[in-house]
């Protein structure tokens, strides 16, 4: 993740994200009123966004991480645990400036400096 946000409150719960998109952040806090687990997956097999009502030790065991099974061995996890989930939609995660360039979070090499050479935003 290049930027996260991390939202803690002592009475309730906690959530690491990044801020593509701050309504779905707000989603997940819905979300944790009603179950104990909001992921959202991403589209290269990991996750965007991970918020918990509480702890939940061994969510993350045996996770093989920077694989495209991450979502999915999280999930397996998460029923073995017997959280309740709501699963946001699914997005493209940035984990790298190309990623971040591409979803329009930084702007690209051309029009950084104020020059567009006829490339679109996020190409």
């Amino acid at each position: 993740m290049i930027a996260a946000v991390l939202r803690v409150d002592a009475r309730g719960p906690a959530e690491l994200a990044h801020p593509e998109d701050h309504r779905l952040v707000e989603q997940a806090f819905r979300a944790l009123e009603r179950v104990d687990l909001a992921i959202g997956p991403a589209r290269d097999g990991g996750f965007y966004l991970l918020g918990l009502r509480s702890p939940a030790p061994g969510l993350f065991r045996h996770i093989e991480w920077s694989t495209d099974v991450v979502f999915r061995q999280a999930m397996l996890n998460a029923a073995r645990l017997g959280l309740s989930t709501q699963v946001l939609p699914e997005l493209r995660d940035v984990d790298t400036v190309a990623d971040a360039r591409a979803v329009g979070l930084l702007p690209s090499p051309a029009t950084r400096n104020g020059r567009n050479h006829g490339h679109a935003r996020g190409c």
